[in-house]
């Protein structure tokens, strides 16, 4: 039996395949962990709490592949241990959500592997390992492009009176009581800041036909594109490979940003479960 985890900071989803690896047992999603700003203690809670069908059967597991935002270095180590202890398991492996990225999308080929959901980052894979990797710099220094930066880029011009009264007044209409006041308690004063600034990102696709927000998440793709992907060697002609929520919800924009960067767009999923589980049966074989 092997579990397999994708673990971002808006959600985990986990599968459990039977001792022959072809039959999927178990497929859930969980709340999301980033290593980066978490305590491991609240992975092993997490576990505990919704994810009881996953630890009556962990035991028999024979390993653990779970690839994780923030899970680098120590951080990996701590992440491992937490693991083991909450499922008994003796062998878990843990690499970062972008080595699960990678995997994912290029599976044993080179090419550049990019992440778009709650946060976003990006790397060189040469088809067996990560060779270079621009540093993404969480939300409030980096993360161009993702979900939380595209919400706090678009909450800023709300409330300093950037936009039209039409985009307003549909804001208000779906959110009564989001204020300003509200937002700088969600953002400076509680936890999960990101995923509170990426939960408006429906809202931006919901109303991407006003041009003013079509505008602003492409101008961030191409943000995203100059400061991180292009820095690579070849970046211009190998194919750039997306996965996560918001490279699914806006990829006209992604398409139209990739144009005016030129960059040579290759395969855009929502989620990399499903060829994570590939790959994996692939070595097992």
């Amino acid at each position: 039996m092997t579990i397999i985890a994708d673990a971002g900071s808006t959600k985990i989803e986990w599968s459990v395949l039977d001792r022959d690896s072809k039959t999927e047992r178990i497929r859930i999603s969980t709340s999301g962990f980033n290593a980066a700003i978490s305590a491991p203690a609240t992975l092993s809670a997490i576990l505990n709490r919704e994810a009881p069908e996953i630890l009556s059967i962990s035991p028999k597991a024979k390993e653990v592949h779970y690839y994780g935002a923030g899970c680098i270095a120590t951080r990996a180590i701590a992440t491992a241990k937490a693991i083991e202890n909450a499922l008994g398991v003796t062998e878990c492996h843990v690499g970062s959500d972008m080595l699960g990225a990678a995997r994912a999308l290029c599976g044993h080929n080179p090419g550049i592997a990019c992440i778009l959901g709650t946060g976003s980052n990006s790397c060189l894979f040469d088809g067996e390992n990560i060779i270079a990797n621009t540093p993404p710099m969480g939300y409030i220094l980096g993360d161009e492009g993702s979900g939380a930066v595209l919400g706090k880029l678009f909450l800023s011009r709300l409330f300093k009176g950037g936009f039209d009264e039409e985009v307003r007044k549909r804001f208000n209409e779906r959110y009564p009581d989001i204020d300003s006041a509200t937002v700088i308690e969600r953002v400076y004063r509680s936890e999960r800041a990101n995923s509170f600034l990426a939960s408006f990102a429906p809202f931006l696709a919901a109303n991407i036909e006003i041009e003013e927000i079509n505008r602003l998440v492409t101008e961030e793709f191409i943000h995203f594109f100059k400061s991180n992907v292009l820095r690579y060697d070849g970046a211009t002609h190998l194919p750039v490979n997306f996965i996560g929520s918001i490279a699914h919800y806006f990829t006209p924009q992604l398409r139209t940003a990739a144009e005016e960067a030129g960059i040579n767009l290759g395969r855009i999923m929502k989620s990399p479960m499903d060829s994570l589980i590939e790959y994996h049966r692939e070595n097992l074989v």
